[in-house]
């Protein structure tokens, strides 16, 4: 069913990050994913990730690998202009439908190109644990992949967050029954209410066995992990830059016009 506004908030992961325990938070104090939220799930397969969402990740992901930006090849550029297109029209069929959304951080973009105010939830973990989870389960992926697509999008997203406004959440405040900074940060971002996500929190939450230490895998990863750390509990506004470009995108172009010039 469509809703009004055009507020949406957008959860971006690196993954393996408890994406799925964060976002069941938010909907136990109400939050519209355009779907069920689950009151039990599977930890190994990511759930509460709109069909459309996860469409929009793969084919906006594809446009990404052939190029970051438009290509000067015209047969390159044909192919990338076709992912692009798709991708954001599963993109905005998805927002059309909820206030939440879970998935890449490439859809930011064009949600603000359609209109709407994003605020971003940055949720993430350090690369070495996150590496250590994913490698036991995939068949293909190496760590130099990982370690790649975990510096786009912490790098991607730390700016967003920084420009659109929003607050990081991490792995392991989430795995601390003590901690209740990152439920702030949600409910200063949302207007959720604290009180039931920490009750959410309370009953929902399971034993975690903590991983064994490793040491830097890279560099810039661990940079990027100390800037999200010192950035844990903050709610960060929109600067005036993204404010103006939100509010001129809404009033230039009404949703059809905005969708026509999109495709």
């Amino acid at each position: 069913m469509p809703i009004s506004g055009r507020k949406r908030y957008m959860v971006v992961t690196t993954g393996r990050t408890g994406s799925t325990f964060l976002c069941a938070t938010l909907g136990s104090a109400g939050a519209n994913f355009g779907m069920t939220v689950p009151k039990d799930w599977d930890p190994n397969t990511g759930d509460i990730e709109h069909e459309d969402v996860k469409k929009a990740g793969i084919l906006l992901g594809e446009a990404h690998r052939i190029s970051p930006t438009l290509p000067g090849n015209y047969v390159t550029r044909v192919i990338w202009r076709a992912y692009q297109k798709w991708g954001w029209q599963a993109l905005d069929r998805a927002l059309s439908q909820a206030e939440y959304v879970k998935g890449s951080v490439l859809m930011v973009q064009p949600a603000v190109y359609y209109g709407y105010t994003p605020s971003i939830i940055l949720n993430y973990r350090r690369l070495e644990t996150q590496i250590a989870s994913q490698l036991v389960r995939s068949k293909y992926e190496t760590a130099d992949f990982l370690t790649g697509n975990y510096i786009r999008v912490m790098r991607n997203g730390l700016a967003a967050v920084r420009i659109f406004g929003g607050c990081v959440v991490s792995f392991e405040e989430m795995q601390d029954p003590a901690e209740n900074g990152w439920i702030n940060a949600l409910a200063g971002v949302t207007g959720l209410d604290a009180g039931r996500m920490s009750a959410f929190r309370d009953g929902a939450l399971k034993p975690h066995e903590g991983e064994p230490p490793m040491g830097t895998l890279c560099v810039e990863a661990e940079r990027l992990w100390q800037e999200a750390e010192a950035m844990r509990g903050l709610v960060f506004l929109p600067v005036r830059q993204a404010q103006r470009a939100v509010r001129k995108r809404a009033e230039r172009f009404g949703p059809a016009e905005i969708r026509a010039k999109a495709s």
